[in-house]
C-alpha cells in the first residue's frame, strides 16, 4: 500500500513557533500578575493562545477571546486583528472549520483597516487551508493567490514559497500534476535562496509523491532520496523515516524486493528509536506484503501481528481491518479455513473505508465456508458477493460521473475568473491610456487632434482584441458544454446498464429466498459410505456427492461446471436437493430427482451464462442403491454406467440429455434397475465437450476404449484397474482432438 506523507501541508501557519511546557507555565504565571489595562497582558495572552493552539485548542480559544476583549477596550485594531487570527487558528486545529473561516475573514478586514499587509497575507494563507479542509478547493486556491500577491508585493520570500506550495497541493489534489510540479519547483527555488532546509526536503518529498501516483518510480525514488539527505542533515529522524519508507515502497513496486526490504528494515529501526507507533504499523504492513509475495509466510505472519499490535495501540480501526484481511489471505494459502472464518468475522466489512475490499473478503469467506462443509453459509455468502459486486460497479460508475462533473465545474469557474480578470486588466489599461491622453491634451493643445486620433485608433484595436479574446473564451465554453452533453448521454447509458444488473440481482435474490427453507445438510462421512472407490478426473471441477439414509445410498457424479464460483453454487444447490429427497425417500419417486436438479439450477445458471457469455451444461449419473433389497436404480444424463459382474461387462446406456440447458416440464430419463451381488464392480463415466467440434461420438469412443480396458482387467483389483486407466486415458482421442475432460468413478463392496 502506498503511504502518502503527512507533510503535504508543512506550511500550515507561517508564524508558528516551538515552545516547551515550561515556557507556557511561565507565561501563565506572568499573566496573573498583569493588570487588564496593561497592553503587555494582551501580548502575553497572544503568546499563550498561539503556543497552545495545537495541544489544547479549547484553552487557546479562551486566551484568544480574553485578548480580543482587552484589545477592543483599548480600541487597538491591530491587536484586535491578531486576537481574531489566534482564535481562528485554534478553531482550525480543533477541527471547527466554519468558525475558523468566519474569524479569519473578520481578521482580514481588521488588518486591511490598519494596512498590516503581513498579517493580511498570513490570514489569507490560513483561510485557504481552512477552505481546503472543507473540500472547497476553488475558494482555497483564490485565498492562496491573494496571499501570494501580497507576499510578492512586500517581498516576503518565505510567505511566497508557502503560497506556491499550497497552490501546488491544490493542483495535486485535482490531478493536474504538471502544474503542481511547476508550482513546487518555483517554491523550491525560493527555499534554496533563503536556505530553508526543511522546506526544501518537504518539496522534494511532495514531488516524489506525484511521480509515485503516476507509477514513475525512478523519478519518485530520486526525489525521495533528495528529501532523505536533507532530513538527515537537519537531524529530523521522524521525516527521514518517512522518506525511507517511501523509497522502500517504490522499490517494492518495481519488484526490487531485496533493496526494498533493506529500506523497510532501516525505517523500522528508526521508528522504534523515536517510538513512532503509527509509522511502525504502516511499515510492518508493507514488509508483510513483501514477504507474502516471496512466499515467506512465517516472516509475513510475524510482521502482520506486529502491525496489528501497533494499530490496536493507536486505535486505528481501518489499519486493523486491512491487516486482518491480509492475515486471512495467509491462512487461506495455508488451508487453515477455520482460522480464515474466525478472522473475517471480526472485520466490519460494511464500513465504507473498506468498500474496495468487500468482494475479496466475501470471496475468501465463501471459500472457507465451502471447504469446511458449511454449505448454507457458503451459499448465503455467495449471494452477498454477487449483490455487492454489482453494487460496487454501480457506485464506481456514479463516483466517476460525479468526478467528471466536478472537474468540469472547476474548470468552468476557473475559466470565468480568468476572463473577468483579463477584462478588468484591459479596462484598467484603457483607463491609464485615457488619463495619459487627457494629460497630453492639456499640455499641448496643438497636438489635440493628432492625440485624439491615436487614442481612438488604439482604443479600437484594444476593443477588437478584447472582443476576439471574449469570443475565444465563449467558444471554449461551448466546447465544454458539448463535452458535458456527451457525459450526460454516457450517464444515461450507465444507468440503463445498472438497471439491467439490478434485475439480474433481483432474480438471484428471489431464488436465494426460495432455497433457504430447505437448507439442511447431512454430515455423513464419505469413507463410511464408499469403502472402496476411486475417482479419475481430468477437468478442473466435477460434481461428486454421496448421501446415505437408513438402507439407501445416493451417488451423484459427473462434470460440466462453468467455473469455480458456479461450482460452489451448483454443488451447494445439488446437496440441498439430495437432502430434501432423502427426507422424503419413502414418499417421493426417485425419478423426480434429476428433474428437480435441472429445473432448479437452470434459472441460476442461465443468469451466470448471460453474464459470463458461456454455453455449458451438466452431465451426471445418479445411482440410488437399496442395500436391503440389493438393488440399484440408475439414471444417466449424458453419463453411462458399466457393471463388471461374474466376468461379464454390462453397459447401461445414457440418455442424451444434459442438465441446465433449459427448463423442462416433462423431463424424463430411463430408469435402469440392476440386481447387485457382493463382488460387483461399478463404474460411472461422464465426458464434457472441450470445443465446438466435439460430439456424442467422442463419448462413445471413450466408452468403447474404457469397456475394452475393463474386459482385459476384469479379474483385477480396483487399485490395479485405476492404475491401468491412468496409464491409457491420454490415448483416448479422436483424430488428434483430445477429450481432456473425462470423469470416472469406480466403486465396489457396497453390500
Amino acid at each position: 500500500m502506498r503511504v502518502l506523507p503527512l507533510i503535504l501541508f508543512f506550511c500550515l501557519f507561517i508564524t508558528s513557533n516551538l515552545c516547551s511546557q515550561t515556557d507556557i507555565d511561565n507565561l501563565i504565571e506572568l499573566n496573573k500578575t498583569l493588570n487588564d489595562d496593561d497592553t503587555a497582558k494582551i501580548s502575553v495572552l497572544h503568546k499563550l493562545s498561539w503556543l497552545m493552539k495545537a495541544e489544547k485548542p479549547e484553552k487557546a480559544v479562551e486566551y484568544g477571546k480574553q485578548a480580543l476583549k482587552l484589545a477592543q477596550q483599548s480600541e487597538n485594531i491591530n491587536l484586535e486583528a491578531k486576537s481574531l487570527k489566534n482564535i481562528a487558528t485554534a478553531y482550525w486545529f480543533a477541527g471547527k472549520n466554519r468558525k475558523a473561516e468566519r474569524y479569519f475573514k473578520i481578521a482580514i478586514e481588521k488588518f486591511e483597516k490598519v494596512n498590516n499587509l503581513s498579517g493580511k497575507s498570513s490570514c489569507f494563507n490560513n483561510l485557504g487551508l481552512t477552505l481546503e479542509s472543507r473540500g472547497n478547493n476553488l475558494e482555497a486556491s483564490e485565498a492562496y493567490k491573494e496571499s501570494l500577491k501580497i507576499d510578492r508585493k512586500i517581498k516576503n520570500k518565505k510567505g511566497e514559497a508557502t503560497s506556491l506550495s499550497n497552490l501546488g497541493n491544490i493542483l495535486n489534489k485535482e490531478g493536474n500534476f504538471g502544474e503542481a510540479i511547476n508550482h513546487y519547483m518555483q517554491a523550491l527555488k525560493i527555499r534554496y535562496e533563503i536556505n530553508d532546509l526543511r522546506g526544501i526536503a518537504t518539496i522534494y518529498n511532495n514531488i516524489g509523491v506525484i511521480y509515485e501516483k503516476q507509477d514513475n518510480y525512478e523519478d519518485a525514488i530520486r526525489n525521495y532520496e533528495e528529501a532523505l539527505e536533507v532530513y538527515k542533515e537537519i537531524n529530523d529522524e521522524r521525516y527521514a523515516s518517512l522518506a525511507m519508507n517511501n523509497i522502500g515502497y517504490s522499490l517494492y513496486q518495481q519488484d526490487k524486493y531485496e533493496q526494498a526490504l533493506k529500506y523497510f528494515k532501516q525505517t523500522i529501526k528508526t521508528r522504534l528509536k523515536i517510538d513512532d507507533k503509527k509509522g511502525l504499523a504502516t511499515t510492518y504492513l508493507n514488509m508483510a506484503n513483501l514477504y507474502l509475495d516471496y512466499k515467506m509466510y512465517d516472516e509475513a505472519l510475524e510482521c502482520l501481528n506486529k502491525s496489528k499490535e501497533y494499530s490496536t495501540i493507536i486505535g486505528n480501526k481501518y489499519e486493523i481491518s486491512k491487516v486482518t484481511l491480509i492475515q486471512a489471505k495467509y491462512y487461506l494459502n495455508k488451508k487453515k479455513y477455520s482460522e480464515v472464518i474466525k478472522l473475517l468475522k471480526t472485520v466490519d466489512y460494511q464500513n465504507n473505508v473498506l468498500l474496495e475490499n468487500q468482494p475479496y473478503l466475501l470471496e475468501m469467506l465463501g471459500n472457507a465456508y465451502f471447504e469446511t462443509s458449511k454449505y448454507k453459509d457458503a451459499c448465503i455468502t455467495q449471494q452477498e458477493y454477487f449483490k455487492l459486486n454489482d453494487s460496487l460497479n454501480k457506485r464506481n460508475n456514479e463516483d466517476r460521473i460525479v468526478k467528471m462533473q466536478m472537474k468540469y465545474e472547476f474548470a468552468k469557474k476557473q475559466n470565468e475568473i480568468e476572463i473577468e480578470k483579463k477584462k478588468q486588466e484591459l479596462l484598467h489599461e484603457q483607463e491609464i491610456m485615457e488619463q495619459k491622453s487627457f494629460g497630453r491634451v492639456l499640455l499641448a493643445v496643438l497636438f489635440t487632434v493628432i492625440i485624439a486620433g491615436i487614442f481612438i485608433y488604439r482604443s479600437y484595436i484594444l476593443k477588437k482584441k478584447d472582443n476576439k479574446e471574449l469570443q475565444f473564451h465563449k467558444n471554449q465554453n461551448d466546447i465544454i458544454n458539448k463535452e458535458l452533453v456527451k457525459y450526460q448521454d454516457k450517464l444515461i447509458r450507465e444507468k440503463l446498464l445498472i438497471k439491467q444488473n439490478d434485475q439480474i440481482i433481483k432474480e438471484l435474490n428471489q431464488y436465494s429466498e426460495a432455497i433457504k427453507s430447505i437448507m439442511k445438510y447431512d454430515e455423513s462421512s464419505l469413507a463410511n459410505i464408499l469403502k472402496s472407490y476411486f475417482v479419475i478426473n481430468t477437468s478442473l471441477q466435477n460434481i461428486f456427492i454421496t448421501k446415505k439414509r437408513d438402507e439407501f445410498i445416493f451417488i451423484l457424479f459427473g462434470n460440466g461446471v462453468v467455473n469455480k464460483n458456479s461450482y460452489y453454487l451448483i454443488n451447494t444447490l445439488t446437496n440441498l436437493i439430495l437432502d430434501k429427497t432423502l427426507e422424503n425417500i419413502y414418499d417421493q419417486p426417485n425419478c423426480e430427482v434429476l428433474k428437480e436438479i435441472n429445473n432448479t439450477i437452470y434459472p441460476i445458471w442461465n443468469g451466470i451464462k448471460r453474464k459470463e457469455k458461456v454455453n455449458k451444461w451438466l452431465n451426471v449419473g445418479l445411482c440410488i442403491i437399496d442395500t436391503k433389497l440389493n438393488e440399484l436404480h440408475f439414471m444417466g444424463a449424458n453419463s453411462s454406467l458399466i457393471v463388471s459382474k461374474d466376468n461379464d461387462i454390462n453397459e447401461f446406456k445414457r440418455d442424451k440429455i444434459s442438465l441446465g440447458v433449459e427448463h423442462i416440464e416433462n423431463f424424463k430419463l430411463n430408469i435402469h434397475k440392476i440386481k447387485l451381488c457382493k463382488n460387483d464392480k461399478l463404474f460411472l463415466l461422464a465426458t464434457k465437450e472441450t470445443d465446438e467440434n466435439s460430439s456424442s461420438n467422442d463419448h462413445d469412443l471413450v466408452l468403447n476404449n474404457f469397456k475394452e480396458l475393463l474386459l482385459k482387467n476384469k479379474n483385477c483389483k480396483m487399485t490395479d484397474i485405476e492404475k491401468n486407466i491412468l496409464n491409457n486415458i491420454e490415448s483416448w482421442h479422436h483424430f488428434n482432438r483430445p477429450i481432456n475432460e473425462i470423469a470416472i468413478l469406480g466403486f465396489s463392496d457396497i453390500l
